[in-house]
């Protein structure tokens, strides 16, 4: 079950998120961010963020991120971003963050997970349809 909790006039629940890396090469390191906003109050709000380090090619971390976020608030709307280095050097990041919200079915159990040979970012839930998005090489 998950935990509800407020922080000045904000409730937020605890949401716990695993890391997989399925690149095709071990990764020097990850920085994940996670925050809410909303199409009409566009305010930037519970953000976190994650940086990872030395993750094994098809490694499955678990639990690795803790985030907050709303759950059945009208506008609010989870957004998602991520930058990897590569042990070999090479920069992937997300061209904006991916709006890809928890909903009110999903528990607050999340995964995130890359994929090489797509170059994505997905996002998948414990009920609902998860997302991905293309990740950009940074030159």
């Amino acid at each position: 079950m998950s935990k509800n909790e407020s922080w000045g006039n904000e409730k937020f629940v605890y949401g716990y998120c695993d890391f997989e890396n399925y690149w095709g090469e071990d990764l020097s390191h990850v920085v994940l961010t996670h925050c809410v906003s909303g199409y009409f109050d566009i305010t930037k709000k519970l953000l976190t963020s994650k940086e990872i380090y030395d993750i094994p090619n098809k490694a499955e971390l678990k639990k690795v991120f803790t985030i907050l976020f709303e759950r059945n608030k009208i506008d609010s709307y989870d957004f998602w971003s991520l930058k990897l280095v590569t042990k070999s050097g090479e920069v992937y990041e997300t061209k904006e963050p991916l709006r890809c919200t928890i909903s009110i079915d999903d528990s607050e159990f999340v995964i995130l997970g890359i994929n090489g040979d797509a170059k994505t970012f997905y996002i998948a839930f414990s009920v609902m349809i998860g997302c991905n998005v293309k990740l950009e090489k940074v030159d």
